[in-house]
């Protein structure tokens, strides 16, 4: 245990940091701050255990389950796991892990915030895939956080202190920002979760247009709904075609009246797939039909080709 002396100026130096005590509900205990700063001394990752790691304590760990299906091994799984069953009770306990890491100068509150709002948008995205996300916190925290650390320690980026090294990983590690760990929340969460199949963790995501293939039943709606998958296969994407395609009664970007995700469906990323990966990626989208240029059918040598080169032209684009 840390003396009661050295528990009390870690409560000061919270305070000075932040201007402000802790809530009584992030109030680390003298157990849990004791804990943490043996970790720290050890060199090894600050992983706390969030099944334990509560307000409550041991008191409450064997409730704090959820059953989650998660993305293993190439595969999507279904798993009990220990941990917070909702994002709320996670993040009481991300809270009292933030006063305990700033008590202890581990963390500033800017990079454990940063943390918290990349959760809080992958919870906008996914609302219903809750056990999805705390797996994958679950790994970040528990895995990621290391490689990162030796990343770092390899080439040193700037601002990085290898005396006081968690501040720097944390933050490169939160979703949203740009770093070693943006890429992983791509392949290994964001893919995965968006298009619900197996996809092997070592196929990268093919760019627009590359390797597609021609199916035997190429109408719209076959065509809205598949996607070629890093391996080879047709896939379901529960993507919203109307945004993607800026058209109907998605245009803008209020919620979708149809409950489908409001994200790119080519590479899970927060744009429309019309405006960054071009028109004819996009769902394979139809052209408009053209008319010849004549504009009427059945007048003369131009109403024979009643919808023109022009309409030739894009239907051929769509169908590929």
């Amino acid at each position: 245990m840390i003396p009661f002396s050295e528990l009390g100026a870690a409560r000061e130096t919270y305070e000075r940091i932040t201007g402000a005590p802790p809530p009584e509900e992030y109030l680390p205990s003298g157990e849990q701050l004791s804990a943490l700063k043996a970790l720290l001394l050890s060199g090894r990752v600050p992983f706390v255990d969030f099944g334990v790691w509560s307000v409550l304590g041991p008191r409450v760990a064997k409730f704090r389950k959820t059953e989650a299906t998660i993305f293993s091994g190439g595969a999507f799984v279904t798993k009990t796991i220990d941990g917070p069953s909702s994002f709320e009770d996670w993040e009481a306990s991300w809270g009292l892990f933030s006063v305990a890491m700033v008590s202890l100068k581990a963390a500033s509150p800017g990079t454990l915030n940063s943390y918290l709002a990349g959760m809080r948008t992958l919870l906008r995205l996914f609302p219903s895939r809750w056990g999805q996300i705390m797996a994958a916190d679950l790994v970040v925290r528990s895995e990621r956080w290391a490689r990162i650390r030796e990343e770092f320690e390899r080439s040193a980026p700037p601002l990085f202190d290898s005396a006081a090294p968690w501040d720097a990983v944390i933050g490169a590690s939160a979703y949203g920002r740009d770093g070693p760990n943006s890429n992983w929340w791509q392949t290994s969460f964001i893919l995965p979760t968006t298009l619900n199949v197996t996809v092997p963790s070592t196929v990268g995501v093919p760019s627009a247009g590359a390797g597609t293939k021609r199916r035997a039943d190429n109408s719209a709606a076959a065509r809205m709904t598949d996607h070629l998958a890093g391996d080879g296969s047709w896939s379901h994407l529960d993507a919203c075609k109307n945004w993607n395609l800026r058209s109907g009664r998605c245009k803008g970007n209020e919620p979708c009246p149809h409950s489908r995700l409001h994200m790119c469906h080519l590479c899970g990323g927060n744009h429309r797939a019309i405006d960054y990966h071009g028109s004819q990626a996009a769902f394979g989208s139809e052209a408009p039909k053209g008319k010849g240029k004549g504009g009427k059918k059945g007048k003369g040598k131009k109403g024979k080709s009643d919808k023109g080169k022009k309409g030739q032209d894009t239907q051929a684009a769509a169908s590929t």
